[in-house]
C-alpha cells in the first residue's frame, strides 16, 4: 500500500480485540443468566420439597385423627361420633388431594400416591348411609380386618417422606453450590468487565491523545505546506479516477485567480486550460486508463483575469485502502522560469555573437595586426643593420625607442591572444601531473633562473583534472611574475607547497562543499601593497613603472582566467619589500 494512506493494521487488531471482548462478555452474561436461573429453580424445588414434606406431615396428622374418630365411633356408636368421623375423613381426603397436587410433576412419587390412595380408602371407608341403618358390627369387622392396613399405610407414608427428605437434601446441596457460585462468578465477571472497560478506556484515552497530537501536527504541516506552496509557486491535487470530482490545494485557486466554486470538478478545471492544450489533459486521462502510473505534462492555462500562464504537471496514480485508483500530483507555475529561460537564451545568443566577434578579433590580431607589425620590425631591423651607425646620437636614441615600442606591441598582441584563447574550454580535461608542469616551467626559464640565482623549493605536487596547456601557462606566468619582481643583488627563492583544504575555508568560491588543493607560490621579491591584492588580477593592471619593470599587465589576468576555467580560484598576499604569496585553489 502506498505511504500516502494510513496503514490500517493497528485498527484491524483493535477491532479484533474489541470483538473478542464483546464475545467474552456475552458468554459471561449468558453463563451468569443460566446460573441465576439454576439457582431460582433449585429454590423452587426446595420450596416444593418443603411443601410436600408439610403436606405429608398434615396427611399423617389427619390419618391419626381419623383413626381416633374411627375408634370413637365404634365405641360410642352414635350420630355425633359418626359426624366427627366423616368430617375428619373429609379433611384427610383434602390433605390427600393437596399432596397429590403437589406431587403431580414428581414422576418418582406418582405410583406411591396411587397406592397411598388405595390404603386410605381401604382403611377409612366413608359412612355413606344414615348411622341408624349402618351395621356397626360390619364396620367393626371391616376395621379389624384392615387393622394391619394402617401400619402399611404409615410405612408407605414414611417411605414417601424418606424419598422427599432425600430429594430435599439433594436439592439443598445443589442449591448451596448454585447459591455460592453466582456471587463468585459475578465477582469475577465484574472484575473482568471492569478490566476490559478500563483497558478500553485507557486505549481510548491514549488514542485520543495521539489523535490530538497527530491532528495538531497535521494542522501545523498543513499551514507549513500551504506557505511552502505559496512561496514555491506550486500546488497539489488529487482525484478519484472513476469520479469527476477533484480536490485542489488552497494555493491552486490563487494561482488560477478563481474560487472553489468555479472548478470543483475535473471537467470545470479543463475550462481554464488553453483550448490548444486541452487534448493534453485528455491524453493524460487516457494514459491513466491504460495503466500508466507516472507522467509529466506541460500546458497553458488562462486565468480568470485573462493572464496566460504556463503549467508543469507531475502526476502519479496510487491505490487507496479500498483498492480504488487515485490520481495525485503537483503542478507548478513555470511562467517566470520560461521568461527567464527565454531571456537567458537571448543572452546566450548574444554571447555566441560576442564569441564570434572575439574569434574575428583573434583572427585580426593574429593576422591583420601582426602582419604590418612584422613589416615595421623588418624595416627597423634593416635600418639598424644598414644605416644605424650613420645616425647622429639624438636620432639613435629615437630609433631605439621605436624598436622598444615595436617589441612591446608584439608582446601586447601575443598576450591578448593568450588571454582571449584562455576563455575557450574546447580542450579536453585530463589527469595532469603538476610535477611535470613545474619541470617544464623550470626548463623554459632555465637561463633567467640562473641569471637571478633562483632557488625553487618545491614539494610533491598533486595530479589534477586539467587542460595541460593552460596549467603550463599558469605556472609559467606565476614564476615569470616572481622573476620579474625579484630584488636586485639578492638571490630569488621561490617556495611551492601543497595542502588540502575545505571549500568553506575559501572565500569567493563557486562550490564550497568540495575539497580543494591549495598550491602556494611564495617568493622573497619586492612584494606589493595588500590593498592591490585583487586589482592585480584585472587585465592591463600595473603597479610599477613600465620603464623599470617590463610587461603588459595581462599575465595575472590570464592566471585568474585559467583558474576560473578549472572551477577554482586564485588569491594573493603581499607586503611591500617583503615578498608575495600566490594561492591557487583547484578541486580535488
Amino acid at each position: 500500500m502506498n505511504n500516502f494512506y494510513i496503514n490500517n493494521k493497528k485498527e484491524t487488531v483493535l477491532t479484533f480485540l474489541f470483538v473478542i471482548a464483546l464475545i467474552i462478555l456475552s458468554v459471561l452474561i449468558a453463563v451468569f443468566y443460566q446460573k441465576i436461573k439454576a439457582t431460582t429453580e433449585s429454590e423452587n424445588k426446595i420450596m416444593q420439597s418443603y411443601n410436600v414434606h408439610l403436606a405429608i406431615i398434615e396427611l399423617v396428622s389427619n390419618i391419626n385423627e381419623v383413626e381416633i374418630k374411627q375408634r370413637d365411633f365404634i365405641t360410642e356408636k352414635d350420630s355425633l361420633t359418626a359426624a366427627h368421623y366423616n368430617s375428619t375423613l373429609i379433611k384427610l381426603q383434602n390433605s390427600y388431594r393437596n399432596l397429590e397436587l403437589k406431587l403431580k410433576d414428581d414422576f418418582s412419587q406418582k405410583k406411591n400416591i396411587s397406592i397411598l390412595n388405595e390404603y386410605i380408602n381401604k382403611k377409612f371407608p366413608p359412612l355413606a348411609v344414615p348411622i341408624e341403618q349402618y351395621s356397626i358390627e360390619k364396620f367393626k369387622l371391616n376395621t379389624e380386618k384392615n387393622k394391619n392396613v394402617l401400619t402399611v399405610l404409615l410405612l408407605h407414608i414414611n417411605m414417601m417422606k424418606g424419598m422427599g427428605i432425600f430429594k430435599l437434601a439433594t436439592v439443598q446441596a445443589s442449591h448451596k453450590y448454585d447459591k455460592t457460585l453466582p456471587p463468585l462468578f459475578f465477582l469475577w465477571t465484574s472484575f473482568l468487565t471492569v478490566l476490559i472497560i478500563s483497558g478500553a478506556y485507557w486505549k481510548i484515552q491514549t488514542g485520543y491523545k495521539n489523535l490530538k497530537k497527530t491532528n495538531n501536527q497535521l494542522i501545523t504541516n498543513k499551514i507549513i505546506y500551504e506557505y511552502s506552496e505559496e512561496i514555491g509557486q506550486l500546488s497539489h491535487f488529487y482525484t478519484n479516477v472513476l469520479s469527476d470530482k477533484i480536490y485542489f490545494s488552497k494555493n491552486s485557486y490563487k494561482m488560477l485567480g478563481s474560487s472553489f466554486e468555479e472548478f470543483p470538478s475535473l471537467s470545470k478545471f479543463i475550462d481554464f486550460v488553453h483550448p490548444d492544450d486541452r487534448h493534453l489533459v485528455k491524453e493524460m486521462q487516457q494514459k491513466i486508463i491504460e495503466g500508466q502510473n507516472a507522467f509529466i505534462y506541460y500546458f497553458r492555462i488562462i486565468r480568470k483575469d485573462g493572464q496566460l500562464r504556463y503549467i508543469k504537471v507531475t502526476a502519479k496514480t496510487i491505490s487507496d485502502l479500498f483498492k480504488e485508483t487515485i490520481l495525485m500530483g503537483i503542478y507548478v507555475d513555470i511562467t517566470d522560469e520560461l521568461k527567464k529561460a527565454k531571456e537567458l537564451e537571448e543572452k546566450v545568443f548574444d554571447l555566441e555573437i560576442s564569441n564570434k566577434e572575439l574569434s574575428a578579433f583573434n583572427y585580426v590580431a593574429s593576422h591583420d595586426l601582426q602582419e604590418p607589425l612584422r613589416k615595421v620590425q623588418l624595416f627597423v631591423s634593416r635600418i639598424r643593420t644598414e644605416h644605424y651607425d650613420l645616425f647622429p646620437a639624438g636620432l639613435k636614441q629615437s630609433f631605439s625607442r621605436i624598436e622598444a615600442a615595436t617589441k612591446r606591441m608584439e608582446r601586447l598582441i601575443n598576450d591578448l591572444l593568450v588571454f582571449s584563447r584562455s576563455n575557450k574550454l574546447d580542450k579536453e580535461f585530463i589527469k595532469t601531473d603538476l610535477n611535470d608542469i613545474l619541470k617544464n616551467t623550470i626548463q623554459d626559464f632555465d637561463e633567467l633562473l640562473k641569471e637571478k640565482k633562483t632557488d625553487i623549493i618545491g614539494g610533491i605536487l598533486p595530479t589534477v583534472d586539467a587542460i595541460p596547456f593552460q596549467m603550463q601557462q599558469l605556472f609559467n606566468n606565476i614564476i615569470s611574475n616572481s622573476l620579474k619582481y625579484a630584488k636586485e643583488n639578492i638571490p630569488l627563492v621561490i617556495s611551492i607547497s601543497t595542502k588540502i583544504v575545505s571549500g568553506d575555508e575559501i572565500p569567493k568560491l563557486r562550490n564550497r562543499t568540495l575539497k580543494y588543493y591549495q598550491i602556494s607560490f611564495t617568493d622573497n621579491g619586492i612584494g606589493f601593497d595588500q590593498q592591490y591584492a585583487e586589482s592585480i588580477f584585472t587585465i592591463f593592471s600595473r603597479l610599477h613603472d613600465e620603464s623599470k619593470y617590463t610587461g603588459t599587465g595581462i599575465g595575472l589576468a590570464i592566471c585568474k582566467k585559467i583558474v576560473d576555467n578549472h572551477k577554482g580560484t586564485i588569491s594573493a598576499e603581499g607586503l611591500t619589500n617583503n615578498g608575495a604569496v600566490f594561492h591557487v585553489f583547484l578541486p580535488v
